[in-house]
């Protein structure tokens, strides 16, 4: 009974300490608006085990982004905020299906890490391309590869942006300027990678003006097909699958709805 409840209060003080540390570093990097969103999930699946619940990062993301939308509206307009929704959504649902899929051929299973960190990759693309071909009528053709090249970098430049931030508050400012150099190289590699990336001969695609409507397809046929074809599969197989996934496919159509209900606003105050 005692190391039970010392086991607990381990974990609530890990928790909350956690939970600082996120809020901390919330503030240091600016607090926009995709970076609250992490925040929120992120404190969500801290909070949830303390209180008998399964941390479902796809659950958080829907609660992070409805309590934004109802405490700033405008939010809906914001293309960042949009596209890191879109981005988790493709890496929470989507990656894990096209891991699972390539698994199944001798290559990719022989490079588990790497399929899976091209199935991130492809999954985020698959969400994002519908709004960025909205916005800015260019489809990246090769950002999936570039992404795997870059996403070694991305956790040592927020570690070291992180602690630079937290190193310019001192009184003087020579460790975070010396640290803030270190940063800087592989901020320039990555920058650097994307820039050189961006200038391959068909690196991109340009489409002309997509409106509203064609968005909004690029969005609704693949939902439907995939809510077609898993309510047949569960029919056929008259099972329960994995993760409540009758559950899953409902927040699909529902975070499907409210990225198109998203396009139809930006398109409106454009």
């Amino acid at each position: 009974m005692l190391g039970g409840r010392a086991r607990n209060r381990r974990r609530a003080l890990w928790a909350i300490g956690s939970i600082a540390g996120v809020i901390l570093f919330t503030y240091a990097v600016g607090a926009g608006a995709s970076v609250v969103r992490a925040a929120i999930m992120g404190c969500g699946g801290l909070i949830a085990p303390l209180v008998g619940r399964k941390a479902d990062p796809l659950v958080w993301l829907g609660i992070a982004s409805a309590a934004m939308a109802v405490q700033h509206p405008a939010v809906v307009g914001d293309l960042s905020f949009l596209l890191s929704c879109a981005a988790t959504f493709g890496v929470l649902i989507v990656a894990p299906a096209i891991a699972r899929y390539a698994e199944r051929f001798t290559l990719p299973s022989a490079f588990p890490r790497c399929t899976q960190l091209v199935a991130v990759a492809v999954g985020a693309q698959l969400m994002t391309e519908p709004l960025i071909a909205h916005a800015y009528g260019r489809i990246s053709l090769i950002s999936p590869l570039v992404n795997l090249v870059v996403e070694p970098l991305v956790p040592c430049i927020m570690a070291l942006g992180f602690v630079t931030a937290l190193l310019s508050f001192l009184p003087f400012s020579l460790p975070a300027a010396a640290l803030g150099i270190c940063t800087t190289l592989p901020a320039w590699l990555f920058l650097w990678t994307i820039g050189a990336a961006s200038t391959i001969p068909g690196a991109g695609l340009y489409l002309p003006h997509i409106g509203t409507r064609e968005s909004v397809a690029l969005y609704a046929i693949p939902v439907i097909a995939a809510v077609a074809v898993r309510a047949v599969a569960a029919e056929l197989r008259e099972i329960e699958c994995e993760h409540r996934r009758p559950d899953r496919i409902r927040y699909v159509a529902c975070f499907a709805a409210t990225l198109t209900v998203a396009i139809v606003v930006v398109e409106r105050f454009r």
